[in-house]
């Protein structure tokens, strides 16, 4: 879950001053908390599942963020919290709960949210096209009837997982149904995607397919290499719940790592769970589930045995030892030398994919940020720490920086360019609309020739952006399924 904005807003703002000085007025302070919160809550829309939450899950999500505050949240105000939520996000929270089920239900979800103007169709053109779409000529037909399913044994030894500047077939994305504000900058990252591999679209059904293919060929992106599958996900996250392929046994074969999903603070998102289970019906391998609570975006490794992590995943484990740690990783995901580095203090995503990224088996992206940042000491303790690191090669870690897009203690926005995409030929980078975009891009040409460097705006998200919201298979699966889809 992506939840650094409210702590970081909320603790940049007036509002612990306001506490300091005015405890012996609780009204008071109850009063300004309250208005700060639904200030971050409505001032913009926020990508989160609101649909997943009640007024307890807000509380613990609220505290999570910020635990001195915990205390001071009274149970009537979280519900007027919580009904401010229903309120602001109704459009959401009714399609989430009743999910379209006929294309007149999209189609009107299209018109309340804004999408049809922005496709410039009426109602009564859109259920025309919608009529005419026939699904069956992008949707990805499941290879195999169900999933077969490992809970409590690992994949034969040997195991590797491929890194991601390997060859890539395919990209999961959970396209963004309840975040209609962000549809034309997926439209563009899908099309990105499409260029170089397979775009494997997630959309919980029939009717959310014809919408989404709609607004994508009215945004000029070929349908020729987009595949629709349908599971009822919660969220965009596909890098964190979406599974992990790997290469098993002596001849390499397939198959998928679920890791189990449970992002801090909120209910259990029970559809984002399910996505690895069904990508193993549609991809016809099996799929082995991974005995660690952890996301996706805090797995990431060189293909050559590296692994690097962020320590919370001790945090959220606290039944594993660094030594079960590795003897796991090892067992699942072919971890033969793990490099962990402490969690960003009071970053409580805990992904290692917003501070660094492999660009190849030698070679490292590290955040930057200037001297007085709240996290410019532990962005040069990675970095001298790599630097200092032999590669898969034997010689120490080429150590690249960039800079954060927003390097301000008192802003709500974590916006890393470590978070993008490598895609064979192709390095998917993201844009925030500030000026060190274009320097970002500058930095990845550099490191990287003879790739193609584009970017794709994501200022809409305070966290998380191009790596978090896909998740890569290697082309040795997909170049494995019929039709090489």
């Amino acid at each position: 879950m992506k939840k650094w904005w409210l702590a970081a807003a909320f603790l940049a703002g007036v509002l612990v001053a306001a506490v300091v000085s005015l405890v012996a007025f609780p009204r008071l302070v109850e009063a300004l908390i309250e208005k700060e919160l639904i200030g971050y809550l409505t001032d913009r829309p926020m990508p989160l599942p609101y649909h997943t939450l009640n007024p307890s899950s807000l509380r613990i999500m609220i505290g999570e963020a910020i635990p001195e505050l915990y205390t001071e949240l009274s149970q009537p105000m979280v519900e007027r919290l919580h009904g401010v939520v229903q309120e602001t996000y109704e459009v959401h929270l009714e399609t989430a709960r009743n999910q379209p089920s006929s294309d007149e239900d999209v189609v009107n979800y299209l018109d309340r949210a804004g999408l049809l103007d922005e496709m410039n169709l009426d109602h009564d053109a859109a259920l025309r096209e919608f009529q005419a779409i026939d699904v069956s000529v992008h949707y990805f037909e499941p290879v195999a009837d169900f999933t077969e399913y490992h809970s409590s044994s690992p994949p034969d030894a040997p195991v590797r997982s491929p890194a991601e500047f390997d060859d890539i077939g395919a990209v999961i994305l959970g396209w963004p149904v309840y975040y209609p504000y962000t549809w034309r900058h997926h439209a563009e990252f899908t099309q990105h995607i499409a260029s170089e591999a397979w775009a494997y679209v997630i959309v919980p059904n029939e009717y959310w397919h014809k919408g989404v293919e709609l607004f994508l060929a009215q945004k000029g992106v070929p349908l020729d290499k987009v595949r629709f599958m349908y599971v009822l996900f919660d969220d965009v996250w596909s890098r964190d719940y979406g599974p992990n392929t790997v290469e098993t046994g002596p001849d390499g074969t397939p198959v998928l790592v679920a890791n189990p999903y449970f992002p801090n603070g909120t209910p259990f998102q029970k559809g984002d769970a399910e996505v690895p289970l069904e990508m193993g019906r549609y991809l016809g391998v099996p799929v082995y589930h991974l005995p660690l609570v952890i996301e996706g975006g805090n797995i990431h490794s060189d293909g050559q045995g590296t692994f690097v992590m962020f320590d919370s995943v001790l945090y959220h484990n606290p039944d594993f030892t660094l030594p079960k740690l590795e003897r796991v990783l090892e067992q699942y995901l072919g971890c033969q030398r793990l490099i962990l580095f402490p969690s960003l203090e009071d970053e409580l995503c805990g992904h290692i994919d917003m501070a660094l990224k492999f660009l190849d088996a030698s070679t490292v992206i590290v955040a930057q940020a200037p001297p007085g940042f709240i996290w410019h000491d532990d962005f040069e303790a990675i970095a001298e720490r790599l630097a200092q690191t032999p590669s898969a090669t034997g010689e120490n870690y080429e150590v690249v920086r960039v800079p954060l897009a927003d390097d301000s203690n008192d802003s709500i926005n974590f916006w890393s360019y470590t978070n993008s995409l490598i895609l064979n030929d192709k390095v998917i980078v993201p844009q925030f609309g500030v000026e060190r975009d274009e320097e970002a891009l500058e930095t990845y040409r550099q490191a990287m020739p003879g790739y193609e460097v584009v970017g794709v705006y994501f200022g809409d998200h305070p966290v998380g952006s191009v790596h978090c919201t896909s998740k890569e298979i290697p082309g040795m699966l997909t170049d494995s399924l019929p039709g090489g889809r």
